[in-house]
């Protein structure tokens, strides 16, 4: 990847309720082309998500990486722009506690997620992370759009959030 790109993340186990097919579908195309959507993990959801990124276009910007190793998970949380959490509801398919959310903002990554579920127990909005409308595109493309185009104030919030998040879920918590 170039400097000049800037790089979503989501990490975790690929199944429906995560929301990254609806995200490559959805959101994805409608974000500058130099964003780049970095997906680590695996799970029955891979073939339908490549199929959604070819559908809308967006192959050459969605990589998904596969499962990767602690050393790989580290780089990742702290090289990304954003970390996204696009869950969409599933009957009969609920998020825990979203513990990958928490170990993206200990380390700076601003964290944007789906006000859906556990993920509203782990991201605390506007101190540890941002959350958002689950399934709508409407508020998820501004938002990060914004977030995008703002890299010191992004930076600033990172710093923010990574105090808050080690304050609230520290191993001393």
């Amino acid at each position: 990847f170039s400097t000049d790109e800037r790089l979503l993340l989501t990490l975790g186990r690929l199944v429906e309720r995560k929301g990254v097919r609806w995200f490559v579908g959805n959101v994805l195309p409608k974000l500058p082309e130099d964003v780049r959507y970095l997906v680590a993990g695996s799970g029955p959801e891979e073939a339908a998500i490549r199929a959604a990124g070819e559908a809308a276009g967006v192959s050459g910007r969605l990589h998904l990486l596969g499962s990767v190793d602690e050393e790989m998970k580290e780089l990742l949380l702290r090289g990304a722009d954003l970390f996204i959490q696009p869950n969409v509801p599933v009957v009969g398919d609920m998020e825990g506690f979203g513990l990958v959310t928490v170990e993206a903002a200990t380390r700076g990554t601003v964290v944007v997620a789906a006000s859906l579920e556990g993920l509203t127990d782990a991201v605390v909005d506007g101190e540890t992370g941002i959350l958002l409308r689950p399934a709508d595109p409407g508020v998820w493309v501004p938002a990060l759009t914004d977030l995008l185009e703002d890299g010191s104030g992004r930076q600033e919030l990172g710093r923010r959030f990574a105090d808050s998040a080690r304050r609230l879920y520290g191993e001393e918590r």
